[in-house]
């Protein structure tokens, strides 16, 4: 469930946060009203026809189920002429290939680098590795 537009502005301002992971169908208005008041929108999803229509400062390719360690749907993705990350079932075995197929600004892991749901520090490291490497 997504928090609502005043709960988000609550939090940025109490100072806890400065940007605003968001999922799936997001009316642009909601995207506007945030960055208005100075909050960095991130507006994460699967859905390639949200890249045209969302004004957020980022989109982020995602998989269809979050959290999920699936990858993303990679055909889906095309090169973008805005800022964008991408997520979803990220490796230190894929990782790179990603980065140089799609240049993005971020790449964001969490289960990729984790083992039995914990982060593993050797993931991490290689994940980083990989990372630095990408051409």
């Amino acid at each position: 469930m997504e928090p609502s537009t005043e709960e988000v502005l609550a939090l940025y301002s109490a100072g806890i946060i400065h940007a605003a992971q968001l999922h799936g169908s997001i009316p642009a208005e909601q995207i506007k009203i945030l960055q208005n008041k100075g909050i960095t929108v991130i507006h994460a999803t699967n859905n390639p026809q949200s890249v045209k229509k969302s004004p957020a400062n980022y989109i982020m390719f995602d998989s269809a189920k979050p959290g999920s360690g699936k990858r993303a749907d990679w055909d889906k993705i095309s090169h973008l002429q805005r800022p964008f990350i991408i997520a979803g079932g990220l490796t230190a075995n894929n990782v790179a290939q990603a980065i140089t197929k799609f240049q993005p600004d971020i790449v964001d892991v969490s289960s990729g680098v984790e083992t039995d749901g914990k982060k593993d520090p050797q993931k991490i490291k290689s994940f980083i590795r990989s990372v630095r490497n990408a051409k």
